[in-house]
């Protein structure tokens, strides 16, 4: 890892994160998504958004607000 340089590792892990994203919106979304590339899958779910179940996208932001929160209110390895 040291022969690679910080832009090319930052695209790699950017890259990844924005897939690993995608593949997780069926469920945050609670509709089925077809396995496919990005740009069919954003096709599909602009297409079905009438289709998106409302409790799941509740919990989903609730959580990912969560995480999200853990960081700047210093409770990441806080032990009370």
């Amino acid at each position: 890892i040291r022969f690679i340089s910080d832009s090319v590792l930052s695209g790699f892990t950017s890259a990844a994160a924005i897939l690993i994203s995608f593949s997780q919106l069926k469920h945050l979304l609670g509709i089925s998504i077809p396995r496919a590339s990005l740009v069919p899958t954003l096709i599909h779910v602009c297409t079905h958004l009438h289709e998106i179940n409302p409790v799941s996208v509740a919990f989903g932001l609730a959580g990912i607000v969560a995480l999200a929160l853990r960081r700047p209110l210093g409770l990441v390895g806080h032990r009370g």
